[in-house]
């Protein structure tokens, strides 16, 4: 017996040899925000305090609503479709899903499961998928009666406000639809508002005004009531006309506007002063004055190589029409050990668009400090 248990020691240490030492650290962003059809990515980021071995690393995506969607398990990897887990970007502490595609059964919670050796910790993310609401008006005379029709669709999620007004005062006696769920997830409903005209609706400007929770300011639809057989004298026809004409002309404005594209301006990569997780440095860049929203893809490499894709964090309407946004990327602290490292962000506002590019040295950025050494007492030997 007394030879038996050393020789066991040598056998047993191979299994335990990729955890041996381990202190497994986990974070994960609180959210994300996506664009329907998008690509999103749900971060999750793991430290071991040392050199990642993939043979003992384990990791584990689920879903609140449809239990597991991807897994990593010593080096093999399951998914559903249209997800996807980097095993170059696992061996880095990178254990963020990509969301190809987003769809409105992606909204939710999700949990993010890494497993090292025989620690494990778990964090949790939610994904709110947005869809933008399209509004179109539509007069419909029958008899005497004449309804106004606002048709307001393909918006997610279902939270929206939704009003008819004439000449800018409310009108109270309309109605509104339920909504109604399209195929993919989105919703659309109708207002609607029925009443008896008189020649003096003539040329009355009716508006369809819309908010939700994706726009920065409200959507307005508007036009002038047409009343047939009114035989209003020529000055108030001539009303009539220009009204008519003027909305037209903004209506042809804002299809111009809307049919534009306007390239986002990228801003200088920057090192951001919260450190969040403390040991992960967080690189910025902001995007500003593109048209339309939404950005096709963002990706960070360091000295050429690739590492991570995304879609920004968040959006913002400006007043101009056109939008802004913010991509963060974090990188382990420890993976930054040369001034001449090179940080580079390429971001591609659509599928056909040419790329614009920034780069940063980590020499300029200030991260790399000298150690603090401290001082050294003399000692007497005597």
């Amino acid at each position: 017996m007394g030879l038996g248990a050393p020789l066991l020691l040598p056998l047993l240490h191979p299994l335990f040899l990729g955890a041996a030492g381990a202190m497994l650290t986990l974070y994960t962003a609180p959210e994300t925000r996506a664009a329907l059809g998008s690509v999103a990515l749900l971060k999750c980021r793991f430290n071991v305090g040392r050199p990642i071995d993939p043979a003992v690393l384990r990791v584990r995506w689920l879903s609140a609503a449809a239990g597991p969607v991807a897994q990593y398990d010593r080096g093999q990897g399951t998914f559903e479709p249209r997800l996807r887990l980097s095993e170059q970007e696992l061996q880095i502490g990178n254990a963020s899903l990509e969301v190809q595609d987003v769809a409105v059964q992606d909204n939710g919670t999700y949990t993010c499961e890494v497993a090292y050796g025989t620690e494990t910790q778990l964090g949790k993310t939610t994904l709110w998928v947005l869809a933008a609401p399209r509004i179109s008006l539509d007069q419909r005379v029958g008899g005497a009666e004449t309804s106004l029709l606002c048709h307001v669709g393909g918006f997610f999620p279902e939270d929206m406000e939704a009003t008819l007004l004439r000449d800018e005062q409310v009108l109270n006696g309309s109605t509104r639809s339920s909504p109604q769920r399209n195929q993919d997830g989105t919703f659309n409903l109708t207002l609607t508002y029925t009443f008896t005209p008189v020649r003096s609706d003539a040329g009355a400007v009716f508006t369809c005004r819309v908010r939700h929770p994706v726009l920065g300011q409200p959507l307005v639809e508007e036009f002038a009531l047409d009343v047939p057989g009114s035989d209003r004298t020529g000055a108030a026809i001539g009303a009539v006309v220009a009204i008519v004409l003027a909305l037209g002309a903004a209506g042809a404005a804002s299809y111009c506007w809307r049919q534009r594209r306007a390239p986002p301006e990228l801003s200088r990569i920057q090192v951001l002063a919260r450190w969040d997780p403390p040991d992960q440095v967080p690189f910025a860049v902001h995007l500003h004055g593109f048209y339309p929203n939404g950005i096709h893809r963002v990706e960070w490499s360091m000295d050429g190589k690739a590492w991570e894709r995304s879609e920004p964090s968040y959006y913002a309407e400006n007043e101009d029409g056109t939008f802004s946004a913010r991509s963060v990327w974090r990188v382990a602290s420890r993976c930054l050990a040369r001034p001449e490292q090179r940080v580079r962000v390429r971001v591609q506002h659509g599928p056909a668009d040419p790329p614009i590019a920034g780069e940063l040295s980590i020499g300029d950025t200030g991260v790399l400090r000298p150690p603090e050494v401290s001082g050294i007492s003399p000692r007497s030997w005597g």
